[in-house]
This record gives C-alpha cells, sequence and structure tokens, in this order.
C-alpha cells in the first residue's frame, strides 16, 4: 500500500532536525533556488508494534527555508503488515504532533472528530503504560549537523510552494545563512 499526502503545513524546524537526526534517513536530497530550499528525507520506521507487522517506508519533503513539511509518502507491506490506512494516517500525524513537529489538525486530510476520539482510545488504553509512540534516545545534537546542507537534487515544489504570504520580517528571519 502506498500513500502520498500533501500537507503543505508550517513546522516546528528545531524539533523537525532533533526527529531527522534520530530517525537517520537513508536517503537525503535537495533543491534550491531563489525562492524555496526543497529537502526530502527517506526512513524506514522502527517500531514493528506500533505499526502492527512490518514497519513503513516513510518520504518527507520539506522547504527549508521557510520551514513546510510539503508532502508524506508511506509505503507499507501488506503483506507483512496488518495496518489499515486510516490507521497508518492516524499514527503517522499522531507521531508528527508528538514529537512537536505539527501542532492541531492538518485541514483537509484530518478531522478534529476522528483525531479526538483516536487520542482518547490512546489515553485510555495505555493508561500508567509508556506511550504507543516511541521516544527515542537523543544523539548529541551538533550544529554542524544541521540538515540544511546536502547534494543538490533534481525535485522541484512547484508554484504552490514559494512565497507562502510570510512577511518581509519572517522570510527575514527564516533565510538560510549564505
Amino acid at each position: 500500500m502506498s500513500i502520498r499526502y500533501k500537507i503543505n503545513q508550517t513546522i516546528n524546524w528545531p524539533a523537525f532536525e532533533r526527529f531527522i537526526c534520530r530517525m537517520r534517513p537513508e536517503v537525503e536530497d535537495g533543491d534550491t533556488d531563489k525562492n524555496t530550499y526543497i529537502k526530502k528525507f527517506t526512513w524506514d520506521e522502527p517500531d514493528a508494534v506500533l505499526w502492527k507487522g512490518l514497519p513503513p517506508r516513510i518520504e518527507v519533503t520539506v522547504d527549508a527555508r521557510y520551514h513546510y513539511l510539503l508532502k508524506a509518502f508511506l509505503q507499507i507491506s501488506t503483506k507483512k503488515s496488518k495496518i489499515s490506512q486510516r490507521e497508518a494516517k492516524l499514527i503517522f500525524f499522531r507521531r508528527m504532533r508528538d514529537e512537536g513537529i505539527l501542532t492541531g489538525v492538518v485541514p483537509g486530510l484530518e478531522d478534529a472528530v476522528e483525531v479526538a476520539a483516536a487520542e482518547s482510545a490512546r489515553r485510555s488504553t495505555s493508561r500508567g503504560a509508556v506511550s504507543v509512540v516511541p521516544r527515542l534516545s537523543m544523539k548529541t545534537w551538533n550544529k554542524s549537523t544541521s540538515i540544511g546542507g546536502g547534494a543538490e537534487g533534481t525535485f522541484s515544489a512547484g508554484p504552490d510552494v514559494s512565497s507562502r504570504n510570510l512577511t518581509r520580517a519572517q522570510k527575514s528571519s527564516t533565510d538560510l545563512p549564505g
């Protein structure tokens, strides 16, 4: 099963950097132009229990200049995992919220009632237990390992992600160092 999400949501960049560092992506790709700095990361999820079998391979595309999570692509082996598409969506977005990367409900992809019901069910089944989403040990973070650099690729975001109606102050505060 392959699931694609077009997210286009602002993210907490320091939380994303910490998370992606822990996930140790197998593939990292980037493309830059005058308005954007697009990065793509691919990793295999670590928790087979959470994903009800073989964990998925996840690819996310982010705008590193303006700190947007643009897209996500989940590849799940239906022969080796018993998770449904709905459950995969709930787990992925809950994980992004638990890590502090996303806040709130993602419009167009999530329903506030569905998210609240899933969170309520999760809390009731895990009372007194450790969170269902694993907290991996923090690797020492070194600014020189920031994900801002990397090889340039050919991926392009298209016109829907360029300026994002940011104020001039927001744009200048989010520009990557020269």
